[in-house]
């Protein structure tokens, strides 16, 4: 939990996450080996209401980068990502 606001007349929890993801791969064909290295960043902040725990909102930002090397072939990749999720209720 990273604190406490007031939203629309009432209080609401902040809770903040990161995480990161970092993957290598491997994949042989023949006399062609093809390696994959790759790592990203994300964070996200919730919105919770105090009394259910319910998520009020939620938005965060992601990056990505990818490497693929062959033997032929070099390529390299990146990523950015943002969401912004609002709940509604009926």
């Amino acid at each position: 939990m990273t604190g406490y606001e007031r939203l629309g007349g009432t209080g609401v929890l902040l809770v903040a996450r990161t995480g990161v993801t970092v993957f290598r791969g491997l994949s042989v064909r023949g006399d062609d080996t093809t390696h994959v290295d790759g790592s990203g960043t994300n964070t996200m902040r919730y919105t919770l209401d105090p009394l259910t725990g319910d998520v009020v909102s939620a938005s965060g930002t992601g990056t990505l980068d990818i490497v693929v090397r062959g033997a032929l072939k070099f390529q390299r990749a990146h990523q950015t990502s943002a969401v912004h999720v609002l709940l509604r209720t009926p």
